[in-house]
């Protein structure tokens, strides 16, 4: 051991054991504080940005940190949609309102972006978990019939109008869909993003379709004059009851329509008015028409129903999906069951 001693001690002080020990001890401690430093001024300038964000201002630092932080701007279910998606999607919006133009300001397009992100976030998750949420084949086929229709569009000086003898193909409609996008909504706008606006829509469409209740209706409507007395009112309320009471067979409510029915657009069809949902404009006459078809069960026959119009005497044919509201109550329906929060206030001019 003396004599390993002796060797060490020969050695210079900068190669002796402890020595080397003491500086790696000594470099490890400087990446330490190094990486330490490097993360409190992370921390820092996330803080100062995220308040900053938050408080519907713009600038240098809330630019770098909506890129370094996925910084939510709306929350639902523990999922969120971030900060810089939201300045992508309101930028993208007013670049086409400002083309077009459109009397919106850019602090009214941010206030309906966010709007839009909140409620397509939850209908992503109300359909999920339904199990209704649209596969890759039928978003992939969605597209491709877009991408077919913008294979029909010809460029004509800053627009691109529609050729009625075109056969599209995609690659053709892919570019020229890419063209449009530039056009309308700015340089930052590509087929991904056009791809996720697809799909954000097909989820709104399956909400109005397979959520929603839809009803296909028919009627038979005794059409009161203009200035009509009360009297005259109730002759034909009467009149109604009375061929009410005559359709005895449902099935048979198209044969009656097309015999007593006073509405020329919808007679020669039976009556029938096509589908419609909760809080839709057509063919809905008043209050107590939409109350009636959407409580009135299936093929069953209504008492009149007064309308501007006259009377009506109704009957559902079909009804489909589970939530008897608009789509608007049915949004707030959501928010409020989920919480759903809009984080990020409408930037300040």
């Amino acid at each position: 051991m003396a004599r390993l001693r002796n060797k060490l001690r020969i050695l210079p002080e900068r190669l002796r054991p402890w020595r080397i020990l003491d500086n790696r001890i000594i470099s490890i401690r400087l990446v330490g504080v190094t990486v330490l430093a490097a993360l409190s001024t992370y921390l820092v300038i996330c803080g100062v940005g995220a308040i900053e964000t938050y408080h519907g201002k713009r600038n240098a630092v809330t630019s770098l940190v909506e890129r370094i932080a996925p910084l939510p701007a709306v929350a639902a279910n523990g999922e969120s949609i971030s900060v810089r998606r939201v300045r992508f999607e309101a930028a993208a919006r007013y670049h086409y309102a400002q083309k077009k133009p459109l009397a919106v300001t850019e602090q009214e397009t941010y206030a309906l972006v966010l709007k839009q992100q909140q409620s397509r976030l939850l209908y992503e998750q109300e359909l999920r978990k339904r199990g209704l949420l649209p596969t890759e084949q039928q978003i992939t086929a969605e597209l491709d019939a877009l991408y077919k229709q913008a294979a029909c569009l010809k460029e004509d000086g800053s627009s691109l109008t529609a050729d009625s003898s075109c056969k599209g193909d995609l690659a053709t409609g892919r570019d020229r869909l890419a063209l449009f996008l530039t056009m309308q909504y700015g340089d930052q706008v590509t087929l991904t993003d056009f791809r996720r606006w697809t799909t954000e829509a097909l989820y709104e469409s399956i909400i109005q379709r397979s959520v929603l209740s839809q009803v296909e209706v028919s009627h038979i409507l005794i059409a009161i004059p203009d200035n009509a007395s009360n009297d005259v009112i109730e002759q034909r309320r009467k009149l109604a009851a009375d061929i009410k009471g005559k359709i005895t067979d449902t099935t048979k409510f198209a044969d009656f329509a097309k015999q007593y029915s006073e509405d020329v657009a919808s007679r020669d069809k039976g009556g029938a008015l096509g589908s419609t949902s909760k809080g839709s404009d057509a063919p809905i006459y008043s209050g107590d028409f939409e109350d009636a078809i959407f409580t009135l069960p299936v093929n069953s026959i209504s008492d009149p129903v007064r309308s501007p119009y006259g009377w009506h005497i109704i009957q559902v044919t079909k009804r489909t999906g589970t939530e008897n509201l608009s789509l608007a109550k049915f949004t707030d329906k959501l928010v409020a069951e989920s919480k759903a929060k809009i984080l990020l206030p409408v930037p300040v001019k």
